[in-house]
């Protein structure tokens, strides 16, 4: 399944500084300051997190006018603000290696899952998402493993949907991996999406969990008009991910509404009024992707994400 970026915001480039300008810290993140995940054992920082939801947390992006809030996507993800990197129920160190912070995101893998299955759907794992950014010249990143012999996998899209190995380089770390490892891979691309998954076993090639601790982007800040979508408890939109039909449950407050779905540029690609509180949508004619659904009442718009298979 192609996957968009998933998230509550729509970022649009409406112009770019050259990229021969001077390259700056751009994006600087530890996720100390992220909510956990509920599931998130602050005893047991290495037992794995299974979070089948889609989860949005927001990155600070510089540009060319000050900073921004730029959407991140966790999917299949957990987050432990406050936890040492090494397996701590085991009796292990607690102390992480210099340039590792204590807090990380958890990218998951599944049971039994192989490369060969990931190349074909890879959008059954940990994955963590943001862009775009207007120019990326290079990342520094620190993670780690609950075990030796783990890595991390980093790639970049231009649209979102196609993605590319960013490096070819899994970033085994061996028996140390539990206490993490601080890397820098080299990016250089405009309007650039970057996703980070969970990395594979190098004996076996089978999923494995990996953690990512802390980000600095370096790139040269552009001009970003941001729109932000705050999602409503007054829509309830099924399955996600969709394909062909969507079921958009609505409060009693939202009936007889004007009902669009939009994409991500903002471009209404259907719209109709309701009048019940449960309908079903036709969206067989979408590409894949992230949309919105929004209900427009009274001047107020009340926004759901719809993810497209």
């Amino acid at each position: 399944m192609k996957k968009f970026l998933l998230s509550i915001a729509v970022l649009t480039f409406i112009g770019m500084m050259s990229v021969n300008g001077q390259s700056t810290l751009i994006i600087s993140e530890d996720f100390q300051d992220w909510e956990a995940t509920e599931d998130t054992d602050p005893d047991k920082c290495s037992a794995g997190v299974v979070i089948e939801a889609s989860l949005t947390r927001y990155l600070t992006l510089t540009v060319s006018s000050g900073t921004i809030e730029i959407p991140v996507t966790l999917i299949k993800c957990g987050i432990a603000p406050e936890c040492e990197s090494r397996r701590i129920e085991d009796g292990g160190a607690t102390e992480n290696l210099p340039g590792v912070t204590t807090g990380w995101v958890l990218l998951n893998k599944l049971d039994g899952y192989t490369i060969a299955d990931y190349l074909e759907s890879p959008d059954t794992i940990g994955e963590f998402i943001f862009g775009p950014v207007p120019h990326i010249d290079s990342i520094k990143f620190a993670h780690s493993a609950t075990g030796g012999n783990r890595g991390i996998r980093i790639y970049k899209s231009s649209d979102g949907e196609t993605w590319e190995r960013a490096t070819e380089d899994e970033f085994w770390d061996g028996d140390d991996s539990q206490l993490g490892d601080v890397n820098t891979v080299e990016i250089n691309a405009t309007d650039v999406y970057i996703k980070f998954t969970s990395g594979f076993k190098m004996s076996d090639e089978t999923s494995q969990y990996s953690r990512l601790h802390n980000i600095d982007v370096w790139g040269i800040p552009g001009d970003v008009s941001y729109v932000n979508y705050t999602e409503t408890d007054m829509l309830n939109v099924y399955p996600v991910p969709a394909k062909d039909i969507v079921v958009v449950e609505l409060t009693e407050d939202v009936v007889n509404s004007e009902l669009q779905i939009i994409d991500v540029l903002g471009k209404t690609v259907l719209s109709r009024v309701v009048d019940g509180q449960t309908l079903t949508l036709d969206i067989s004619s979408l590409n894949s992707g992230m949309y919105f659904i929004q209900i427009i009442r009274n001047d107020e718009k009340h926004v759901k994400q719809l993810l497209v298979k």
